[in-house]
């Protein structure tokens, strides 16, 4: 019988698992995504985001995913 040793296939598989389940819970940590949350809540329409170079585009895709999370959701904030 095959142990699972720590680089096996299943530890990888976990721990990017996690990696990711943690990196999206930091987006969630953070004022953009809260910022587009909070637009949903009110009600406001999905704006028409535009692409911007730099870091500009990770503020708006952050804030998108809020407001989308929102209506995927429909409850209070995370």
């Amino acid at each position: 019988m095959q142990r699972a040793g720590p680089y096996s296939i299943i530890n990888w598989k976990d721990q990017t698992v996690s990696n990711m389940s943690q990196h999206y819970h930091e987006i969630q940590q953070s004022d953009d995504y809260r910022f587009g949350w909070e637009s949903a809540e009110r009600g406001e329409p999905r704006p028409d985001w535009k692409p911007l170079p730099g870091p500009q585009s990770e503020r708006l895709e952050r804030q998108k995913l809020g407001w989308d999370d929102f209506h995927q959701q429909g409850k209070a904030f995370p």
